[in-house]
């Protein structure tokens, strides 16, 4: 997304400079909400009582039966002949084709709607990495379902802790042509 929204600012930050802005506090609450999250799916831990955990606890009726979810599914896969994509995927279903994300907002004016979700590059490309083949260990979902449903968990971080979910789905053949067309801009991307 931001290369094609500036591919100088995209080159600044991700070619040979590295000239990444500096993390604002806020991303740092973002990153301990998900690890709060990914450790209590992933390996049943408490939720603490401190400001991540109270606005990570908003989401826990949100989340689906943690038995049937893979979380923080890391997935590198290559793109196209010249490049490999990494995946970070919050939340996977293992016996059925579903992709979640969290997401941390200081207000909900942010979030996306159903329409944008089902159109998303990131929940594209997401799905395809979890579901265009028999590769994810525990997962049973056959390789490219019809559909994949999907949902992004918004959690506020300011004021009340509150969260929402946004949910819709993916018909296989939108997740295929949006994974050729970020192939397309990868070979873009390369010089």
């Amino acid at each position: 997304k931001k290369y094609k929204r500036c591919g100088k600012m995209w080159w600044f930050e991700y070619g040979p400079l590295k000239l990444k802005p500096t993390i604002k506090p806020s991303a740092g609450l973002g990153v301990s909400v998900h690890r709060i999250l990914e450790n209590h799916v992933d390996k049943g831990d408490e939720i603490p009582d401190t400001k991540p955990g109270r606005i990570a606890a908003t989401a826990l009726d949100k989340i689906k039966d943690h038995n049937e979810l893979i979380a923080e599914q890391n997935i590198t896969i290559p793109l196209t002949e010249n490049s490999d994509i990494l995946c970070r995927l919050d939340l996977m279903g293992k016996n059925s084709a579903y992709i979640g994300d969290y997401k941390t907002t200081s207000n909900f004016k942010w979030a996306k709607t159903r329409a944008e979700l089902r159109k998303d590059v990131q929940m594209l490309t997401y799905s395809y990495a979890g579901y265009h083949a028999a590769l994810v260990e525990g997962c049973s979902v056959i390789a490219k379902p019809e559909t994949v449903d999907l949902e992004w968990i918004y959690l506020r971080t300011t004021g009340l802790p509150v969260s929402m979910s946004v949910a819709n789905y993916a018909d296989w053949s939108d997740i295929e042509n949006n994974w050729i067309s970020i192939g397309k801009i990868a070979d873009e991307m390369g010089p």
